[in-house]
């Protein structure tokens, strides 16, 4: 499943519930009964607020369910508390598509790649992705969420931008065009990936 890392929810949803992916920053790193209970005293000490319930869904991952989508942005961007739980949140992709039909699950295709001298296999990620509908009619296209020019961010439109302008090249508080940052060097602010911001690659 893909999970779009560094996105928030529109401002403006009428969804009933949003969710927040917890993963450990090291991989393949389970929850253990004394990670749910850090982090649920984290929750309480940050005064993490509109929480509406915390599940774990597999060894790997617990989930976030929040009742408003500033709820779950605020959390999103709270630093400090996934700092000191060596966290990193996410949100899962469906939740930021639009259709007529209902989204079931989204799946990113990826590319098998044998390293030299006989390295071990990675698999990288490409930019097909596979949507499946609770439909049995295929749609001709999905909306995705769009990105902001200022802040290079996605799921809120131009009148609720509360944050200052994001340099796309490296990720500092000003204009790419003032930046010195050579572009082969640029950071991405949604991946952490060698690309700029706004770059087709971005998985």
């Amino acid at each position: 499943m893909l999970y779009l890392k560094f996105r928030r929810y529109p401002e403006n949803s009428n969804k009933k519930d949003y969710i927040v992916f917890l993963n450990h920053n090291k991989e393949n790193t389970a929850f253990t009964d004394k990670d749910r209970m850090a982090l649920s005293k984290g929750l309480r000490e940050h005064g993490v607020s509109g929480v509406m319930h915390l599940r774990s869904l597999n060894k790997f991952k617990v989930g976030i369910t929040f009742y408003l989508p500033n709820n779950a942005n605020m959390f999103l961007q709270n630093k400090k508390l996934l700092d000191q739980l060596s966290l990193r949140a996410s949100i899962p992709i469906f939740s930021l598509i639009g259709s007529f039909s209902k989204v079931i699950t989204v799946r990113r295709f990826m590319r098998r790649m044998r390293g030299d001298g006989g390295a071990a296999v990675q698999f990288q990620p490409t930019q097909a992705v596979a949507v499946t509908f609770a439909s049995t009619n295929l749609r001709e296209h999905v909306y995705l969420d769009s990105w902001r020019h200022e802040c290079m961010r996605y799921g809120h439109i131009a009148k609720f931008f509360r944050n200052s302008e994001v340099c796309s090249i490296s990720t500092e508080g000003h204009n790419f065009r003032q930046c010195n940052v050579d572009p082969k060097n640029a950071k991405c602010l949604n991946c952490n990936g060698n690309h700029i911001a706004i770059s087709s690659s971005c998985p």
